[in-house]
């Protein structure tokens, strides 16, 4: 697995041992299992923008994460009566198109990231994405939106199947005018997502959930804003045809959610900027998370923002706990679907539609 280029032995450094009956017994180096685990280690942008009031430092999330998943969460889970050991999870390591800690090139990253997200989407696999800066989720959303659309025919019903929602956690919109060289740069991903030529072609549709009460008026026919208000006043009912009993309001409300956007939405993505979701309780975010690994029409989900020089240990003990429910998710969704996962056969690379390892 490369670390920025470098293996962890080069680094200096070793996993945490994994404790039988914990879930890093079913993490292994691979790209070829159901939940691929995929790190993108760049807030390089930051640097580009020349964005001095924020800090520098979230291309370590993806490695920090690593520190804490593998003991997060027991394999024989009491609380909701899963067993994930016959559940495999595959960890990619981190995108890196140099062998270098210090000459890359962040636009070769991102197209690595979106080739690498699309293979996942092809294979039938999900995945779940570490980052970073959130400049990279919009590339994962164009990998979901280009599986779905650019592969149809012409003579098929595109209009039946192109649609891709993205459903954004964050309590701020991301339409600040941030740009480079007079353009709005992915750094801005709302704005960014909704200019995506890919995007507007598609007809997909962005949910920003959670979101301040002033940011409503941004909204447009391709762009809904759900302020936390609206969540509270909400009632929605309690799901009788769940398998295990969904506890907070939130939680409900993006169940309700889900359940009405699987009729019209075949690719769902669930994004997370960590600092900014503060509209949700760490029992909300965990819930979510478990709803998102458990509907089948949910293929991605990207954490961003994790920068352990600000807040290490706490936030990166929550992203270990979302990505474990995530994971319970998952297994309860391939219990009950008809249409199991085969693990796909790796192939000879081919370098110029994979991309380089």
């Amino acid at each position: 697995m490369d670390y920025y280029g470098f293996t962890l032995h080069e680094l200096g450094l070793k996993h945490t041992e994994d404790v039988e009956g914990f879930i890093g017994q079913i993490i292994k180096n691979d790209f070829y299992e159901k939940l691929v685990i995929i790190g993108f280690p760049y807030d390089q942008i930051l640097k580009k923008i020349d964005a001095k009031e924020l800090k520098v430092g979230a291309h370590y999330g993806p490695d920090s994460f690593r520190r804490f998943i593998r003991t997060c969460g027991v394999l024989d889970n009491r609380e909701f009566g899963i067993k994930i050991e016959n559940i495999k999870i595959a960890d990619y390591g981190n995108v890196v198109a140099h062998k270098s800690m210090c000459e890359f090139s962040l636009e070769e990253n991102q197209q690595k990231l979106f080739i690498k997200s699309l293979l996942t989407f092809e294979r039938n696999q999900v995945n779940f994405i570490m980052g970073g800066t959130r400049d990279y989720t919009p590339f994962v959303s164009k990998a979901l939106i280009s599986h779905k659309y650019y592969s149809l025919e012409d003579n098929q019903d595109r209009e039946k199947y192109n649609k891709t929602l993205i459903i954004s956690l964050s309590s701020i919109c991301d339409d600040e005018k941030i740009e480079e060289n007079g353009l709005v740069t992915p750094f801005n991903r709302h704005t960014y997502l909704r200019n995506m030529e890919e995007f507007v072609e598609s007809q997909s549709q962005l949910i920003l959930l959670g979101a301040y009460e002033e940011h409503k008026a941004v909204g447009d026919s391709q762009f809904k804003v759900i302020p936390r208000e609206e969540i509270d006043l909400a009632s929605p009912e309690n799901p009788e045809d769940f398998p295990v009993p969904i506890v907070t309001k939130a939680g409900k409300y993006f169940y309700q959610l889900l359940k009405e956007s699987s009729d019209i939405f075949k690719c769902i993505q669930v994004d997370y900027n960590i600092q900014m979701a503060e509209a949700f309780s760490t029992e909300e975010m965990i819930e979510i998370m478990f709803l998102s690994g458990y509907f089948n029409e949910v293929k991605s989900c990207t954490i961003s923002e994790y920068n352990p020089r600000l807040e290490d240990i706490i936030t990166g003990q929550l992203c270990a706990e979302m990505f474990y429910y995530y994971t319970l998710g998952v297994e309860l969704r391939e219990k009950n679907s008809e249409v199991k996962f085969v693990k796909p056969t790796p192939k000879v690379k081919n370098i110029f539609t994979e991309g380089s390892l």
